[in-house]
């Protein structure tokens, strides 16, 4: 027994004499990296929030705690603290290259969920992403094992395999970022205008970090270019959380509010905007028949259903969840013969969509100048004409 505590103090010994105060340091930084972005993964996990974008950012801490905790091994490896030979510096960088891969494509997916595109939207292009990633792991495998010797030479990884594994990475981050800042300055995301540039910001951060990676292999500057990224997004989810409905995933009654508040300010009254109420026709009946969580279903669909109509637009509408079955678009620079079919529009994508359900809506719009003292009329005649409309549905 005594010998083999003493072996093991002599293996831990030997370690240790061969890990430097910068691998120390190196291997300290990847772990705080593991346990920041784990804690963002639990927190993310547990919170309430739109299940397609949760998912999204869930995907989005794990990949970048995969690749954090590859790094750790990847790094042993070409510094002799484990078995290095051409073959395992070749197969734990082509593992670190797969990893990296899967984490800007998960960036990449979640970009795509704070776009306000439609659960099906999401679906069809997370396989796209999928394709594109199984592909490129092929690809690469076929790439650095049938030729290892050139991506090693002389005991060090070369050039070549930072610029086809880093490259690309920092050629999509760029994207992600520029798409970021050039939807917030867009006015049909003037909604989100400030969420989208948090989001932007992150990207950016990760490429100065990574580059300054590149220059300095020894230095975990990349893992916390990652946790300063990961922090970014997570505070963007955070602050913009209250103005977000976590069951549909559209804007909530506080965001309509704000933003009704922001335009009131402006002291405007000569500008054309149109308030349109949405209210489903029935729905407690959909609730009594088929329990709540099929409603909670077909509220999803009416959400996705809105979105997708309102795309037609040129200048979209701000899309709300006023509460329980209503929903409020809010049109700026939108004439009123551009809207008159709306709710036969809707009916139609709706009775698409849900077949054998028979759930449809009634629409009712007022128009409103910007003068905050008129909101309220404004908001009341949008509701009664709804509720007229309603009527003749049920008679």
């Amino acid at each position: 027994m005594l010998f083999f505590d003493m072996s093991i103090i002599a293996k831990y010994n030997k370690l240790s004499a061969k890990m430097d105060s910068t691998l120390t340091f190196y291997t300290f930084a990847n772990a705080l990296g593991l346990v920041i972005v784990g804690i963002l993964l639990y927190f993310n996990v547990s919170r309430c929030d739109f299940q397609v974008k949760r998912q999204a950012l869930t995907e989005l801490f794990l990949s970048t705690m995969i690749y954090i905790a590859i790094d750790i091994p990847w790094t042993y490896i070409n510094h002799g603290l484990l078995l290095k030979t051409t073959l395992t510096q070749v197969a734990s960088s082509y593992v670190l290259a797969i990893a990296a891969i899967y984490l800007i494509s998960s960036w990449l997916t979640y970009s795509f969920t704070i776009s306000g595109k439609t659960k099906f939207d999401f679906k069809r292009f997370l396989k796209v992403i999928r394709i594109i990633d199984i592909s490129t792991f092929v690809i690469l495998a076929l790439l650095m094992f049938i030729n290892p010797d050139i991506w090693v030479e002389e005991g060090s990884i070369t050039l070549l395999f930072y610029i086809i594994v880093f490259g690309p990475m920092l050629l999509t981050l760029g994207f992600i970022g520029t798409y970021s800042f050039i939807r917030s300055g867009q006015k049909i995301h003037y909604a989100r205008k400030r969420e989208y540039r948090l989001n932007g910001i992150g990207p950016f951060v990760l490429i100065v970090f990574t580059i300054f990676q590149m220059m300095n292999n020894d230095s975990p500057i990349l893992v916390y270019g990652m946790i300063v990224s990961m922090l970014l997004i997570f505070l963007s989810v955070i602050l913009f959380q209250t103005a977000r409905d976590p069951l549909t995933g559209l804007n909530n009654r506080n965001q309509l509010e704000r933003i009704i508040t922001n335009i009131g300010k402006e002291k405007q009254t000569d500008k054309n905007y149109i308030l349109v109420m949405v209210d489903a026709n029935d729905f407690k009946h959909v609730n009594d028949k088929l329990g709540h969580v099929k409603g909670d279903e077909v509220l999803q669909c009416i959400a996705e259903t809105l979105i997708s109509v309102c795309q037609k637009y040129k200048e979209r509408p701000l899309v709300c969840r006023y509460g329980g079955d209503e929903f409020v678009l809010f049109f700026k620079d939108t004439r009123e013969e551009e809207i008159q079919d709306l709710q036969e529009l809707v009916n139609a994508e709706l009775a698409r969509r849900l077949q054998g359900f028979n759930v449809s809506v009634s629409i009712g719009y007022a128009f409103w100048n910007g003068d905050m003292e008129q909101y309220e009329a404004c908001f009341s005649k949008a509701d009664e004409n709804m509720y007229a409309k309603k009527k003749k549905f049920k008679d």
